[in-house]
Order: structure tokens, then C-alpha cells, then sequence
């Protein structure tokens, strides 16, 4: 089925659609039709390409995400580790500390130990006095 249009155009512009139609053997009308599907063909044209294009971001878009992803996911497993190694030093230290305390708690004993006879014999000497 075809359809009519009208288009109002300058007189110069229509002159210089007559002076090409003859050029080209053709009407004005054809002349128009042609131009008309060209420039539909061409924005389709257009649209397709610029439709490939964003089909093409988005796949460079959805490599670099995961990429990152991959990135994250090797740096989590890093800091997993780490963590861990973290925590068994940690662990070590705390042992390290308890043991220290032990210590120290055994030597304080020793000392006061060493300390109270001459604090009894002080205590002795002065009562005899």
C-alpha cells in the first residue's frame, strides 16, 4: 500500500529537485522517494552501527568487570591468608605472654621469698634489742 505526502519546499530548493531529476531521468516525486530511502537506509545504517557499537562497550565493559572481579577475588584471598597468618602470630604472642606472666609470677615468689627471712630476722633483731 502506498501513502501520499505533501512537502512545501522553497523555490530553489525545488528547482535545483527539477534540475537533478532531469539529470538522473527521473520525476521529482521519484527523485524524492529515492532521496527519502537513502536517508532512511543510511539512518538505519546509522543505528545498526551504533547498536554494534554499544554491544561492543558492553562486552569490553563486562571483560573489565571481571577482571576486577578476578582482581578482588585473588586480593581477598591475599588478605585471607594474611589474616590467618596474623592470627597464628598472634596466638603465638599470646602464649608467649602467658608464659612471661608465669614467669614473672615465679620470680616475684623467689623474691619475696628471699625477702621475708630478712625481713624476720630484722623483725628478731630488734625485739632482742
Amino acid at each position: 500500500m502506498s501513502r501520499t505526502i505533501h512537502v512545501t519546499v522553497p523555490n530553489d530548493v525545488y528547482e535545483e529537485l527539477q534540475e537533478l531529476a532531469e539529470e538522473l531521468g527521473l520525476s521529482v516525486s521519484g527523485l524524492v522517494k529515492m532521496f527519502i530511502k537513502e536517508g532512511l537506509a543510511r539512518h538505519r545504517e546509522k543505528r545498526r552501527r551504533l547498536r554494534a557499537e554499544a554491544e561492543e562497550e558492553s562486552d569490553k565493559a563486562v571483560e573489565v568487570m571481571v577482571e576486577v572481579l578476578s582482581r578482588l577475588e585473588s586480593l581477598q584471598r591475599m588478605v585471607e591468608e594474611r589474616l590467618t597468618a596474623i592470627e597464628g602470630d598472634l596466638y603465638r604472642l599470646r602464649v608467649q605472654l602467658n608464659n612471661l606472666r608465669r614467669r614473672v609470677s615465679r620470680l616475684e615468689d623467689v623474691v619475696e621469698d628471699k625477702l621475708m627471712p630478712v625481713e624476720v630476722e630484722a623483725e628478731g633483731v630488734t625485739s632482742q634489742l
